[in-house]
Formats: structure tokens, C-alpha cells, sequence
């Protein structure tokens, strides 16, 4: 059985200044590790859950919760993924 999905990013925009493009592709440097930063605190709070690991750091509120984390982590690869095409002319390639 293959199952696959198609996600609609949205168009791929052009002729924005050279100084946004810039910019965005700066911002772009630190998604990823971001993404992994956040991959790995949710990986120590399921470990702390499933008494694997000592205490963790932050032990009540919202970001207390290993699926807040990897939710984040997500999100920041999908940001990435959409931010890859901003600025490029032409269809993007899945």
C-alpha cells in the first residue's frame, strides 16, 4: 500500500528586492538547527516520561510537554520548506 500526500505550499513568489531574499535566506540558516533543538528536548521529555533519563528542565506550563516540542520541531521544517521556495522563479520540484 502506498499512501502519499500532497501538500499545496502556495505559489512561488518573485521579483522581491534582493535585500528580503537576503534576509529570508539568513533566517533560513537557523531553522533547521532550531528544528533539532527542538527534536531533541521532545526525545529527553519522552525519555524523562518513560523514566529513561534524570529530571527535566522544565517541569510544569506549556512547554512542559514532549508533543509541544515536537510539534515545534514540525513546524520549524515545514517554515523551512515553505520559506526554500519564497524568492525562486519558476515551479518548485517536489
Amino acid at each position: 500500500m502506498v499512501v502519499r500526500l500532497r501538500l499545496k505550499l502556495g505559489t512561488v513568489r518573485t521579483g522581491h528586492g534582493l535585500e528580503v531574499v537576503q534576509l529570508i535566506s539568513r533566517f533560513r540558516r537557523w531553522l533547521a538547527p532550531a528544528s533539532a533543538v527542538a527534536l531533541g528536548v521532545a526525545l529527553w521529555r519522552l525519555a524523562y516520561d518513560l523514566d529513561w533519563t534524570g529530571r527535566f528542565a522544565i517541569s510544569d506550563g506549556l512547554f512542559s510537554h514532549w508533543q509541544v516540542w515536537m510539534a515545534l520541531a514540525v513546524l520549524l521544517q515545514v517554515l523551512d520548506a515553505m520559506l526554500g521556495r519564497f524568492g525562486h522563479g519558476g515551479a518548485a520540484t517536489p
